[in-house]
């Protein structure tokens, strides 16, 4: 689109003097010019004869006239000059207005400042001269009153109806206009949102804060900034933790301490340092007049309350804390800041370096930097330097140069060079050093390592040997550890030398704890699912509800891993299948009380709380649920062929051996599993649930397919079920469609040789017999 100039430059036929657009970005541009074109369409359809325009119409004879809900551009009532001439006399010549004014299109109004960032602004173009608006004018060309200059009589017979027919500054006039009511149109819409907008936004703040909250009730610590804690009040005084522990406390303003604690804190631990840096109030005037930068710790200290101040020191070198005495007299060094090694190409620890670069530093950070110093000691250190972070393994190699320096006895060193100088001398210990533990350490060249965490010194090529193939054994599966000296086995944490080595077992420790207290999403999605598993479990069998939550609340007293969520889950199935082998027993079953008192058993040892289940215990759970579930076919099998009368003096042999199984308490393997499967499948299809000679998917379709009510199934003397429709009374005999037996009855009585089949539909009574008929009295 290019830059849009000015009316000033047009006029003048010059470049623009900058880059002023009508927006401010190109996108801007593109929706203003594709507006544009779609009014400029518009406009046109508008202003043909007889058309409405903006709510009026135009015509040859009488010009524009607008009605009731016309609009036009604000009208202008100043005087100005047109060529240099004075200001125009009155010339009543339009039946709408008395008075005649300077058109808003005349050369003097078109060259008038208003720029475009007056319209980015939200001004009008037809504002820009001042002055209340009372009506157009009338120039020598006819233009009227209340009538612009693109829609007079005049100027339309001009332009011949077009738009384009007006002047390069003219459109520039009336495009400004225009945008300027397309954006206030917009802005008007954007207004209406905001309050829906504040309440959708409202809305989503109050539901992740009670996401957060559901969070913080499951964990054990939780750690936040004063700035989060600020945020999060009201969720802190909701959980109300019991002990709040503040780091840095001597910087922390007492108001933001005091805002975290709640009515069910019980233990406030304070941390911090008061001879160092204090809060740093916004307001300086707070701090000098009212003491606002005095921390609660501070306070404390200095009104006598009881603290504990360290004493030893693990950080500095002894040349640095040295310094630290005059603000903490008491400060002693730990022996292990004793024996840092010595800063490798340099001739001392510590010293200081004069120069006159100046600091630097930005409006946003309080921190301030120097890059001088900074430069200078990448440079000092460049020769010595690793290009991994610190917990990788480091990319330095080994060195293994024998060490030039002298030990205080004045004899040679029996270290390598970069390594920490041995305390032990060849000469002075010679009975220590060269002690045969790896075999090599009698030769003359040999050279030594010590260990830092213990103090033992061996030979470099065979502590080399011994760390590199630490861990690895023979090929079989070795236990994840830390780095032992082969000596005392005391762990090996610090060591120049094995630096790598040490960082690697880390990592390898790392990864395996995570294997171990598993994945945080896993554990997470675990302990929101497990209790909704439990009440799912109370609405079959509440005891077995109550003893899981027990165990669960129990065990979520500590740190919960993933393998102790993972066997909570498994508890929960088992004991789902334990209730679904238990449910629907006939009361009057026998030889129930066996597999009964294996289930009791079972239940018992699920419950008990563990934090895992191995491998074993999970295949014996799993082979334990197969035998209980077998062994309740069985029972209920037996329970059939016994309560039918069916004719047999002694139990099969497949019978027997079915039983011995079920009730001798050895693990099934897979062929016994596969031979109860096929005799328990055989003996089922034998004898049917419902006694009836049909399957029960088949006794259930049955029964839905007949409208009647219950208590009209019978069966004929060989066991062949009929049904009694009408009353359920029988009234005539007939013949057995399947054994040609005499079936029914007469009068209302069943055939003596007939019996009444109420496992059919479940019914207790026949539908025309005493019993039902007591019912029915009952129920009147």
């Amino acid at each position: 689109m290019g830059v849009y100039p000015s009316p000033e430059d047009l006029q003048r036929g010059t470049r623009p003097r900058r880059p002023v657009t009508a927006f401010r970005s190109a996108a801007r541009v593109v929706v203003a010019v594709t507006r544009m074109r779609f009014l400029v369409r518009k406009w046109k359809r508008a202003t043909r004869v007889g058309s409405p325009v903006m709510g009026g119409t135009v015509d040859l004879q009488q010009g524009y006239a607008p009605n009731s809900n016309s609009f036009s551009p604000p009208r202008i009532n100043t005087q100005s000059r047109v060529n240099g001439s004075g200001p125009f006399n009155s010339h009543a010549s339009s039946p709408l207005h008395s008075s005649v004014h300077q058109s808003p299109y005349s050369p003097s109004y078109l060259s008038s400042s208003f720029t475009q960032r007056d319209l980015l602004n939200g001004a009008s173009p037809y504002h820009s001269l001042g002055g209340a608006s009372s009506g157009y004018h009338v120039n020598s060309n006819g233009v009227t009153n209340g009538i612009s200059p693109y829609q007079s009589v005049g100027n339309l017979q001009r332009m011949e109806y077009d738009i384009w027919g007006l002047t390069e500054k003219d459109k520039w006039r009336l495009y400004r206009y225009w945008t300027h009511k397309f954006c206030c149109s917009y802005r008007d819409q954007i207004r209406g949102k905001e309050a829906e907008y504040e309440q959708s936004a409202t809305r989503l703040r109050e539901i992740q804060m009670q996401e957060d909250q559901q969070i913080m009730r499951l964990a054990t610590v939780i750690g936040m900034t004063t700035t989060g804690a600020a945020r999060y009040q009201s969720v802190l005084q909701e959980i109300g933790p019991k002990v709040v522990v503040v780091e840095e406390a001597a910087e922390v303003l007492e108001a933001h301490i005091l805002t975290t604690l709640s009515q069910d804190c019980e233990h406030l631990i304070l941390i911090g340092d008061h001879k160092q840096l204090k809060p740093n109030p916004t307001v300086y005037r707070l701090a000098k007049d009212y003491n606002l930068d005095v921390s609660m710790f501070e306070r404390m200290v200095k009104n006598g309350m009881e603290c504990d101040c360290l004493k030893y020191q693990h950080r500095m070198r002894p040349e640095i804390s040295k310094m630290m005495r005059i603000i903490y007299p008491e400060l002693e060094d730990h022996e292990i800041v004793r024996r840092y090694p010595d800063i490798k190409g340099i001739s001392h620890n510590f010293f200081f370096i004069h120069h006159d670069y100046l600091e630097s530093n930005e409006v946003e950070q309080k921190s301030h930097s120097n890059l001088y110093e900074a430069e200078y000691i990448v440079a000092l250190c460049r020769h010595y330097k690793c290009t991994k972070r610190c917990f990788e393994p480091c990319n330095r190699p080994r060195c293994n140069k024998p060490c030039l320096k002298l030990l205080k006895c004045n004899h040679k060193c029996i270290g390598l060079c970069g390594e920490p100088c041995p305390k032990k001398c060849r000469i002075c210990n010679r009975g220590v050093v060269t002690e045969i533990f790896f075999g090599t350490e009698d030769e003359d060249d040999a050279r030594f390592v010590e260990l830092e965490d213990c103090g033992h010194v061996f030979e470099v090529t065979g502590l080399d040997h011994y760390i590199d193939n630490f861990g690895k054994g023979d090929g079989k599966d070795v236990s994840v550890k830390l780095i032992e000296c082969p000596r005392c086995k005391t762990p090996i944490r610090r060591n120049l030398r094995y630096g790598n080595d040490v960082k690697k077992t880390v990592l390898d420790i790392e990864n395996a704890k995570r294997k171990i207290i598993g994945d945080r999403q896993r554990i997470k999605k675990m302990r929101y699912e497990i209790p909704d598993q439990i009440r799912t479990l109370s609405s079959k069998n509440l005891s077995d509800a109550k003893a899981i939550r027990k165990v669960f609340d129990m065990l979520f007293e500590t740190n919960v891993d993933e393998n102790t969520l993972v066997a909570m889950t498994n508890q929960i199935e088992f004991l789902k299948a334990i209730n679904k082998i238990e449910e629907n027993w006939e009361k009057k079953m026998r030889n129930k009380d066996k597999c009964l008192e294996d289930l009791k058993l079972f239940r018992k040892w699920i419950i008990v709380p563990r934090k895992y289940f191995t491998e074993q215990e999970l295949a014996d759970a799993e082979d334990e649920i197969v035998r209980l579930q077998s062994f309740r076919r069985y029972i209920v099998c037996i329970d059939r062929l016994e309560s039918r009368g069916v004719q047999t003096v002694t139990k099969s042999e497949n019978l027997k051996k079915v039983e011995n199984m079920l009730t001798k308490g050895k693990k099934l393997n897979y062929d016994e599993k596969e031979y109860l499967k096929n005799v328990l499948t055989a003996l089922e299809k034998k004898l049917p649930a419902s006694g009836l000679g049909v399957s029960e998917e088949e006794r259930i379709d049955i029964v839905r397919a007949m409208p009647e009510s219950k208590g009209r199934w019978f069966k004929c003397p060989n066991g062949h079920i009929y049904m009694i429709g009408d009353c359920g009374g029988a009234t005539v005999e007939s013949k057995c469609p399947e054994c040609n037996a005499t079936i029914g009855g007469s009068s209302h009585r069943l055939r003596d040789d007939n019996q009444f089949a109420g496992e059919m539909d479940g019914a207790r009574y026949p539908a025309w017999s005493e019993q039902a008929n007591l019912l029915n009295y009952q129920g009147i």
